[in-house]
């Protein structure tokens, strides 16, 4: 007799092609002899959560490739800054 709890996430498309994430929890249900009698399953949809995370690792990647860029144009401009100093003196 298994008793413990299986989580599984799916992916179901609908009719329009819109997709949908479900998460899907199957626990046995125990009777009163200690007997398996059933299972019981929920259902949540993750598609929200699943799209927000997408965002914010998106969002995450934009900014380091925003900070990278800022190192950069620094390391660039002292240099510069050097050059153009030397030819105004």
């Amino acid at each position: 007799m298994n008793k413990l709890r299986k989580d599984l996430e799916v992916t179901i498309t609908g009719k329009k092609g819109n997709k949908i994430n479900v998460g899907l929890s199957v626990s046995p249900l125990i009777g009163r002899y200690d007997n398996q009698i059933g299972n019981i399953l929920i259902f949540q949809d993750l598609t929200k959560n699943k799209t927000d995370g997408e965002k914010l690792e998106k969002s995450k990647n934009m900014a380091l490739i925003g900070e990278m860029a800022a190192g950069l144009a620094h390391e660039m401009r002292n240099p510069l800054a050097a050059i153009t100093g030397s030819i105004d003196f």
